[in-house]
């Protein structure tokens, strides 16, 4: 329930902020009568509606529950683990974007892949750095020369 109602703020959230970027999508007279902002705006509008569904459902349970005086609002310590693990994900995903620039795609791959194998408890031996430059070959070939589209190299090794 009260999981409900903070996932529900979360997203609401989340869809507000979705809404706000998607005013700044430049209109044009090419336009058909949706326009290059209607699909964002209206996927910003579904995920508003929805979470105010989850909002009001997860209140409801809530009175439901206070009135009845089976509220329990304990801390599950199960949760909390997961939801540290999920945050350690996004910080991981967030430093793979700063490095980047800098480094370029294969190499910025190749520590992404390291890095969350260490972080999922993997040994941090030949087996992972063995699939980590694999993998980063894997995606360069598939986005480079199968679907010929340009990556970055890196400000390190003098690309852009």
């Amino acid at each position: 329930m009260l999981k409900d109602l903070i996932g529900g703020l979360l997203l609401l959230s989340l869809a507000a902020l979705y809404y706000h970027f998607s005013l700044s999508i430049q209109h044009s007279s090419l336009s058909d009568a949706v326009g290059a902002d209607g699909f964002p705006k209206g996927l910003a509008a579904i995920l508003g509606g929805l979470s105010v569904i989850l909002i009001a459902k997860s209140v409801v349970q809530l009175g439901l529950a206070l009135h009845r005086g089976t509220l329990a609002l304990g801390i599950d310590p199960e949760l909390i683990h997961s939801i540290l693990r999920a945050l350690g994900m996004l910080a991981i995903a967030v430093g793979f974007l700063y490095l980047l620039p800098y480094a370029g795609y294969p190499l910025a791959v190749v520590v992404l892949i390291a890095v969350v194998g260490v972080y999922q408890r993997r040994p941090f031996a030949w087996p992972l750095w063995a699939t980590s430059i694999g993998g980063a070959a894997i995606f360069w070939g598939l986005f480079v020369y199968l679907l010929e589209i340009p990556l970055p190299t890196g400000s390190w090794f003098g690309g852009a």
